[in-house]
């Protein structure tokens, strides 16, 4: 089973910690399967996450009605 990497496709990081991760991951890349997950997250952070938030966001879609 090869190993996998989760991936923002367009997220292009800069700085001395990218290029040092950068270089890091190079070495290991050849192993590595990328993976996009941007939808994922996209998703899990657009999710409603729990009761009090749904309420919140009917009574807001409410208000924007009337």
């Amino acid at each position: 089973m090869q190993k996998k990497h989760g991936v923002i496709s367009k997220l292009q990081a800069l700085g001395p910690f990218a290029d040092e991760w950068q270089q890091s991951y190079e070495e290991i890349s050849k192993d590595v399967e990328e993976v996009d997950i941007t939808n994922a997250l996209s998703t899990a952070a657009m999710a409603t996450k729990d009761e009090k938030e749904l309420v919140s966001l009917i009574c807001l879609s409410d208000e924007w009605i009337y």
